[in-house]
């Protein structure tokens, strides 16, 4: 049992490293390469309560 918590532990590890670097790049430069686009807009019902 000690060696199945054992590499489970370990691949928890890695997987938490690999989020947090993810995590890390993306902080760095928010919608670097992003081509969308955003629109604030307000919006405004004209229909007349139709």
């Amino acid at each position: 049992m000690d060696a199945l918590t054992t590499a489970s532990h370990k691949l928890a590890e890695a997987i938490y490293r690999q989020t947090t670097q993810k995590g890390k790049a993306e902080e760095a430069a928010p919608g670097a390469g992003s081509k969308e686009k955003v629109v604030d807009a307000e919006y405004e019902d004209t229909s007349g309560g139709r």
